[in-house]
């Protein structure tokens, strides 16, 4: 299905849910168990559940998903297993406490520090990231 980008949601406004389906989950879930409790959450047509991601199989819902749980890790309230198990690193996480805006710029302004304070060329520290970021796909 073609992309509509505006019908999807985007992946900061996808922060928030994100935790509320982990608490609701009971503290941790599997990526598909924290996708269908998202959508779920924010009542996401199945016609916006059908657009792709570019010429991937995987939804864009899916991907912007993911990102939200790679912000919310980098943010440090999740942590996940190398089983693909996401967990909450607090069970007394308040939605009311969280910014969505305030968790994207401090994790955009973490890895902006982190690529100029390293010793790798800017080009290798994309590189890197970006192959990192296509590993778990």
């Amino acid at each position: 299905m073609k992309r509509s980008a505006s019908s999807v949601p985007t992946f900061d406004s996808m922060l928030l849910p994100t935790i509320q389906a982990l608490q609701s989950l009971g503290g941790s879930g599997t990526t598909e168990e924290i996708y269908e409790k998202v959508v779920q959450i924010l009542n996401v047509p199945d016609k916006v559940l059908e657009i792709l991601h570019g010429s991937t199989s995987q939804s864009e819902v899916e991907y912007r998903l993911a990102w939200s749980r790679t912000y919310l890790k980098k943010y440090g309230l999740l942590q996940n297993s190398a089983r693909g198990v996401w967990s909450l690193v607090s069970t007394s996480i308040n939605l009311d406490d969280l910014a969505p805006k305030e968790i994207v710029r401090t994790v955009r302004d973490a890895d902006k520090n982190k690529a100029v304070s390293s010793d790798a060329p800017d080009e290798a520290v994309g590189a890197i990231e970006a192959l990192e970021e296509l590993a778990w796909h």
